[in-house]
């Protein structure tokens, strides 16, 4: 098992990398490599617009993300996350200097998922009439997942 401190180094230094316009050569745990070059990629475009982001979870056992369906914070048992294909990414809020994690910032959010769509990712954040997109966890709890997205391919 890989260490959580060394997944926090190599995140910092991804978005650090991006963040500066370089070559991002840091390995993102779990995805598969057509996905980790995508997500670089669209870490590269966001910093070009001036959206930072953290990288949250990227892989998860099918265990953890049953764990997360029970708990209420995973609208499913298995997807994305177990296949390699999807990332929970948190714009930088400008103002605050952190991750939004809750969706304070809704307009950051709605230009970081219209580039991720542009690049081939699929999110969960909002519906076709862009009001945000409620799903609902293993415990009947209704949240809001701005962060996820799934590599799907080229757009």
């Amino acid at each position: 098992m890989v260490s959580p401190v060394l997944i926090f180094a190599a995140i910092a230094a991804l978005a650090a990398a991006a963040a500066a316009g370089g070559a991002i050569a840091v390995p993102v745990p779990g995805l598969l490599p057509g996905a980790r070059s995508a997500l670089q990629t669209l870490v590269r475009a966001l910093g070009a617009m001036g959206i930072r982001v953290k990288v949250g979870s990227t892989a998860r056992s099918y265990a953890a993300q049953a764990l997360a369906f029970e708990q209420g914070r995973s609208g499913t048992r298995a997807g994305g996350h177990q296949k390699g294909r999807a990332v929970d990414l948190y714009p930088i809020d400008p103002q605050t200097g952190f991750p939004d994690y809750a969706g304070r910032n809704i307009e950051l959010y709605r230009r970081m998922h219209a580039v991720a769509a542009g690049l081939g990712w699929h999110g969960l954040a909002f519906n076709a009439d862009g009001s945000p997109r409620y799903i609902e966890g293993g415990n009947g709890r209704k949240f809001w997942d701005g962060g996820h997205l799934e590599w799907r391919g080229a757009a």
